[in-house]
């Protein structure tokens, strides 16, 4: 860390804009500090915002749930290594990330229409370091909320889903009734550096409206993009409602949990078939649920890789970022295609072509074999 923090690097140049720790460990902490409230202060404390924390947990006996801690307070992510095999890959899945930032300390401002009568939901907790923006007395006539977003890599997309309560219609004439009305809604700000072209800030604005139809249209097709968004929260939050009760011992609970967002996402995803529409994200997320509650079949199998599974797929959905490359980039053929499930089957979910340029290296030097 403190080399990291030094003006200038080994070669006595400027140090590069994407800067990074990775921490691998095989065990938990028990030398100085081991408590691991006490850990994540002292990191807390010692790592730049402008320094991203990675976490590689090797074997069974790592503290998953405190490495995933870590990774989130560095904007980093967790990797589970299973087996040796997999050091090289998990390296080279996180520095195909690094070497495709485009863009770091990316803010985005929500802010609603002053004098529309909108209001914003809180967002949910799920969300990734959510400021609390102070407001005016005045707040029900304009609300604003910030969410710290962290960094981009080449091909990445973040999504942000709102809720918001719009004012009824009560001034429309019978003509206007006939129309669809342009409302809108919120202001959105984003700020962040752009890495590839060296400008250290930037900004871009734009307003969100929504159509009011007049009259309403049947049948009613929900947006398939929202209801993947939808389903992406519904697989968190299961996550994380199993990892809390496996680890009091409720192992059947974590699996109640897990299997109620299944069924949710299987009757979602019925219905997006019913519009002529498949959906990647969807059978991603099933197939992870399905993984999650098999690892929690016993204790044994939960110790083994059931804990660290369910802490690295709810990262890897919380945050759209790729760190699921135990499973992704086995040398099992079978398992590696049943893993092959982002659009047109051909790379794991949000992995990027640099990462996938970085894995086939490490696959090949490895022996892995395609």
């Amino acid at each position: 860390l403190k080399e990291i923090k030094s003006r200038k690097g080994a070669d006595g140049e400027p140090p590069h804009p994407v800067q990074s720790v990775l921490l691998l460990t095989d065990g938990l902490a028990n030398h100085g500090v081991t408590n691991p409230d006490a850990l994540v202060k002292l990191v807390k404390g010692a790592l730049a915002p402008s320094i991203s924390l990675f976490t590689f947990g090797y074997g069974s006996g790592h503290h998953a749930d405190l490495l995933r801690q870590l990774s989130d307070l560095g904007r980093g992510m967790y990797y589970f290594v299973q087996h040796v095999d997999g050091v090289s890959l998990a390296f080279a899945d996180c520095l195909g990330g690094l070497l495709s930032v485009v863009a770091q300390n990316i803010v985005l401002t929500l802010e609603t229409t002053a004098g529309s009568g909108v209001t914003l939901n809180p967002l949910p907790d799920t969300y990734k370091r959510v400021k609390t923006v102070p407001t005016a007395p005045s707040s029900m006539e304009h609300q604003r909320q910030q969410i710290d977003l962290g960094d981009l890599y080449g091909e990445e997309q973040r999504d942000v889903l709102l809720q918001v309560h719009l004012p009824k219609m009560t001034d429309r004439t019978e003509k206007d009734m006939d129309t669809d009305t342009a409302t809108p809604i919120v202001r959105c700000t984003v700020t962040y550096s752009n890495i590839l072209a060296a400008k250290a800030f930037c900004q871009t604005e734009g307003t969100l409206e929504i159509i009011r139809a007049g009259t309403l249209k049947s049948p009613q097709i929900p947006d398939k993009d929202v209801v993947e968004q939808k389903m992406r929260f519904l697989t968190t939050e299961a996550m994380a409602a199993a990892h809390q009760q496996a680890e009091s011992g409720h192992l059947a609970a974590g699996q109640a949990s897990l299997q109620t967002a299944l069924d949710s996402i299987t009757h979602k995803m019925e219905g997006i078939k019913k519009g002529g529409l498949d959906s990647a994200s969807g059978e991603t997320f099933l197939a992870d649920l399905r993984e999650c509650h098999a690892n929690l079949a016993s204790t044994r199998m939960y110790r083994a890789k059931g804990q660290q599974r369910l802490v690295g797929h709810r990262q890897c959905h919380m945050n759209q970022r790729s760190n699921n490359i135990e499973m992704s980039w086995s040398n099992d053929d079978d398992t590696r295609a049943a893993c092959k499930r982002s659009v047109g089957g051909t790379r794991p979910s949000y992995q990027n072509k640099k990462k996938d340029s970085m894995m086939a290296k490490a696959r090949r030097s490895s022996g892995y074999h395609e």
